[in-house]
């Protein structure tokens, strides 16, 4: 059974979702942070999702990471694939999804959010993976050497101030932050934009942006931000901008009349030093 390029140790990502910074890294972040960390230092992501520029500076330079999200079925399966045979057995699995059919037997899209395995296979087979059932699109596959990283980075499940306070004072620390973009499009960051507390009133996390900026005036790691350039942004965190770079996301919409367009936003480079 053939996977091409299993063994390539490309940016692929493992496990996709909105807004991953595979192009970003390569084009605006890479040097930022190449120029700023060494190698007995810490790469530290609160808000990994798919964890793909920890994959990288691993990869490249050895550098040691460490990868945390509140999603608990993406650390769940981070987990996972620190052993190999289950990322074979994963891409088996996407290797025999021929049709619509075989999809279903591993994706209820009435309980995505719910089940596990629906979750998942969701991810791998998206428009990060496109069309794995569709005989005109190529299949890809989980690189094994996501294994090897896993296997080498502390990886947790915790909330991100709990993150950031443990590197708080650490000067060898590396902290990106990739938190939710305040009014995003990106459906997908419901587990910020749709919190409740144990009485069931909703929770205001336009909090997250504040608690960052303390945390920016009083922490003695480095911190870089990428964060979406909107007026309430670029005042809160106007002593700190650095950049700013022009993004094209690279899924399509389609307007009522039947046209295609893209999103694009503007990204502010935000860092402590």
């Amino acid at each position: 059974m053939e996977f091409k390029n299993i063994d390539n140790k490309d940016n692929t990502v493992l496990l996709g979702c909105c807004g991953n910074k595979k192009n970003e890294y390569k084009k605006y972040l890479k040097d930022i942070i190449l120029n700023n960390i060494n190698k007995d230092d810490i790469f530290v992501e609160p808000f990994c999702g798919t964890a793909i520029i920890s994959y990288n500076l691993y990869n490249s330079n050895n550098i040691k990471c460490h990868i945390n999200d509140i999603d608990n079925f993406r650390i769940q399966f981070y987990n996972e694939c620190k052993d190999i045979k289950h990322i074979i057995e994963t891409n088996i699995n996407i290797l025999n999804i021929k049709n619509k059919e075989d999809y279903i037997k591993f994706v209820d899209k009435k309980n995505i959010n719910n089940d596990y395995k629906s979750y998942i296979y969701s991810k791998l087979i998206s428009s990060y993976r496109p069309g794995l059932f569709d005989k005109d699109r190529k299949k890809k596959y989980i690189n094994i050497n996501w294994s090897n990283f896993l296997n080498n980075t502390i990886i947790t499940n915790n909330n991100f101030e709990e993150i950031m306070e443990l590197y708080k004072d650490n000067e060898k620390a590396f902290i990106y932050l990739d938190p939710p973009y305040l009014s995003s499009f990106n459906s997908s960051y419901k587990s910020y934009d749709e919190a409740y507390d144990e009485k069931n009133n909703k929770i205001d996390n336009t909090e997250i942006y504040i608690k960052i900026l303390n945390y920016f005036k009083n922490c003695k790691c480095k911190l870089l931000m990428s964060i979406n350039n909107t007026a309430l942004m670029s005042y809160i965190f106007k002593d700190y901008i650095k950049n700013n770079y022009n993004l094209s996301y690279n899924f399509s919409h389609k307007n009522k009349d039947g046209s295609i367009y893209k999103n694009h936003e503007n990204i502010l480079i935000i860092t402590n030093f």
